[in-house]
C-alpha cells in the first residue's frame, strides 16, 4: 500500500448539459475501461473508508516518456505507467505527502517533478501526468471522482493536456456542443450530459476549425467518461479516454 493524499484545485470549464444533480462519490465498486482496451475494478468508496484509505489512480498524458512512477517516498509507489495508460485505483491511507513523480533508462528512479497534496477517506482521485506549459518539464492534476447519483444521463470530463493548442470546444457530432472553452492544463468535475455513443469532435474555438475526431465514444446512462486531450510524439493532437461504471 502506498501511503499518500492529494487534492488540488481545477479551473472549471464551461458545459453544455442536461441537468446536473449534486456531485457525490461513486459508494458502490466500479468497473474501468480504458481507450487502449484494459479493465480493471476497484473497491467500494465505503469498504475504502472502513480501511480509512482513499484510492488513487494515474494517468500518463506525456508524449515519448518512459514509465512513470508517483511515489510518496522510496519505499511506497503505484503502479508504472506508460504514455496513454491508466494505473488501477491504490488504495492510499496517509494524509499531508509529497508525490514525486519520476523515472529512468534502466529501472533507475530519477525524480521528474514534485507536489505536496492531501486526499480523503472513501475519495477516489485521478492523478493526471502532463507536460508543463514550456512542454519540456512535467506537471501534474489531481482530479476528484465524484459524480451526481442521476443514473439517467451520462457523466463527462474533459482535460487538456495538449501543449501548444489554445482553447478547443467538443461537439458531438451530428449533436450538441459539449464543451466549450477548454483551455491547457485545465481539468473540472463530472457533469451531466445527454446520453450519446459516436464520434466526438475537437474543434478550436477560434474558426470552429476541425481539429481531431475521436470515433466510438459510448457516453452511457449512469457511466462516468473521461476524454484527454494529447499530443503525439510527433505533436499531433491526440485523445484517449476512460469509463468508470458502477457494479450494482
Amino acid at each position: 500500500m502506498i501511503h499518500t493524499r492529494a487534492a488540488m484545485g481545477l479551473l472549471a470549464l464551461t458545459f453544455t448539459v442536461a441537468g446536473c444533480s449534486k456531485d457525490a462519490r461513486t459508494d458502490e465498486a466500479v468497473k474501468t475501461k480504458t481507450s487502449t482496451g484494459d479493465s480493471a475494478t476497484s473497491m467500494s468508496s465505503d469498504a475504502a473508508e472502513s480501511r480509512n484509505v482513499a484510492l488513487v489512480r494515474v494517468v500518463n498524458a506525456v508524449p515519448a516518456s518512459p514509465t512513470l512512477i508517483v511515489r510518496s517516498d522510496s519505499l511506497h509507489m503505484l503502479p508504472g505507467v506508460a504514455f496513454k495508460e491508466v494505473t488501477p485505483f491504490q488504495p492510499v491511507d496517509k494524509a499531508w505527502v509529497k508525490f514525486e513523480v519520476g523515472g529512468g533508462p534502466g529501472g533507475a528512479y530519477s525524480t521528474l517533478a514534485a507536489d505536496r497534496a492531501m486526499l480523503g477517506d472513501g475519495n477516489r482521485y485521478t492523478m493526471l501526468i502532463m507536460r508543463d506549459k514550456a512542454g519540456t518539464g512535467y506537471d501534474t492534476r489531481v482530479l476528484k471522482d465524484n459524480v451526481s447519483a442521476d443514473t439517467t444521463q451520462a457523466h463527462l470530463r474533459i482535460v487538456h493536456a495538449a501543449v501548444g493548442f489554445e482553447s478547443v470546444s467538443l461537439v458531438a457530432k451530428g449533436g450538441a456542443a459539449l464543451a466549450d472553452g477548454v483551455k491547457f492544463e485545465s481539468g473540472s468535475d463530472f457533469k451531466d450530459v445527454i446520453p450519446f455513443t459516436g464520434t466526438v469532435e475537437v474543434r478550436s474555438e477560434k474558426g470552429n476549425q476541425l481539429l481531431l475526431s475521436v470515433p466510438d465514444v459510448a457516453m452511457g446512462a449512469g457511466v462516468a467518461s473521461t476524454i484527454v486531450l494529447t499530443r503525439s510524439g510527433k505533436g499531433k493532437l491526440e485523445a484517449f479516454w476512460f469509463v468508470d461504471k458502477p457494479i450494482r
